[in-house]
């Protein structure tokens, strides 16, 4: 798993699919998975969708020996990113698998969209100030996000044990230490939030935001 947000200065609001994409580069890395074929040995089905086209997929066959054999997209076959379907040109056997490594977008954009909301709701109530959700003060976005940062992290911990490893901004982290260090980074994003915060609540004594 590979978490890292971009920046991104242009006025938006929670609601906008910008914003929600600033959170989209939350993904999975799945390694050797075998994918679940149809009677036709043609089409063959991942457990994950909202696949990614970079980092690009990496597609084999197995053969009953053990033999791998690097397929080609465009040439064995087509993908279907966002539900996670591999198209053979050519069916194969019974006894051939279909193995694949590929990134996928862990949450949905109707998630990403409430991991923002509850934000900003957080937000609200720690510089109180209302705040329109379809009208975000530029001031106001880097304290959102990074508490959606967190809140999606929170969520991240569980559907990670199913993985080998995780990557957070390059860093790879055994499973064994995925909580503890999944702590530490949200311990570090929230220790920066608090310093915002601050000077949020700092701004909105001189009513400097509306």
């Amino acid at each position: 798993m590979t978490i890292f947000l971009t920046p991104n200065n242009s006025p938006l609001s929670v609601l906008t699919p910008e914003l929600r994409n600033r959170l989209q580069c939350l993904y999975l890395n799945v390694i050797d998975e075998d994918l679940t074929v149809n009677t036709a040995y043609t089409i063959y089905q991942a457990e994950n969708k909202q696949w990614l086209t970079f980092p690009k997929p990496r597609i084999r066959k197995i053969d009953v020996n053990g033999v791998e054999s690097n397929l080609v997209e465009g040439t064995d076959y087509s993908i279907n990113y966002a539900n996670g379907v591999i198209t053979l040109v050519h069916a194969v056997t019974a006894d051939d698998n279909i193995r694949a490594d590929y990134s996928f977008n862990v949450f949905t954009d109707d998630q990403l969209t409430e991991f923002l909301n509850e934000s900003a709701r957080e937000i609200k109530v720690l510089i109180h100030r209302n705040l329109d959700t379809a009208a975000i003060a530029e001031d106001y976005k880097e304290a959102i996000l990074k508490r959606a940062f967190t809140n999606a992290f929170k969520c991240l911990m569980e559907p990670t044990f199913n993985f080998y490893n995780v990557t957070v901004m390059g860093r790879t982290i055994d499973k064994a230490m995925l909580v503890d260090s999944i702590q530490k980074i949200i311990e570090g994003n929230e220790a920066i939030l608090e310093k915002e915060i601050n000077s949020l609540r700092n701004f909105n004594q001189t009513n400097r935001f509306q």
